[in-house]
Order: structure tokens, then sequence, then C-alpha cells
């Protein structure tokens, strides 16, 4: 019976936190309107700043994982790649979202 409710609860922690991020990826797009609606700041300078924070955020741990020999190199070079890639479809998606009404 303990081990039942042990996974219920397990369930319910991860069925949670999955809500919790739909809500954090979906405040984005109100979040980034409202971030280049100030002065100065265009969807280029947002898009790096936010991919910057997060690539510096990341580098620690990826140099770790490097050096342990957990990911070698050249998967670590990719995933820089893979990355540009992302950040540069979030600042076409920034741009449209800029550029477009609401319907």
């Amino acid at each position: 019976e303990q081990q039942l409710e042990e996974g219920w609860a397990s369930s319910l922690l991860w069925k949670s936190v999955i809500v919790i991020l739909c809500a954090l990826w979906a405040s984005n797009f109100p979040a980034a309107k409202l971030v280049m609606a100030e002065p100065g700041v265009d969807s280029g300078l947002y898009a790096l700043t936010r991919f910057g924070i997060a690539a510096l955020a990341l580098l620690p741990g990826a140099i770790h994982s490097v050096k342990r020999g957990d990911i070698d190199l050249e998967t670590a070079k990719g995933a820089v790649v893979c990355g540009s890639w992302v950040a540069f479809g979030y600042l076409g998606q920034t741009v449209g979202l800029l550029t477009t009404t609401a319907s």
C-alpha cells in the first residue's frame, strides 16, 4: 500500500512539473512581446541576450562533462550547432510576432 501511495505521489509530482513547464513555455510569447515593446530593444538583441544567458548558464556543465568524458568534443560541437539553429529559429519566430497581428 505504501508503494502505491509513493507511486501516486511521484506521478502527481511529474504531472505538476509538466504543467508548470507548459505554462512557462506558453508565457514566452507574451513576455517577448512585452520586452520588445521597450524602447531600444529589437528582436535581435532580445534573442542574443536570451540565448547568450542560456549558453553561459550551461557552459560550465558542458565543459565539466567533456573533461569527465561523459560526452566527447564532437557531441559538444554538435550541440552548439544545434543550439545555434534553435536560436535562429527563435529569432525568426520573434520577428514574425512583431510583424503580424493576432487573429
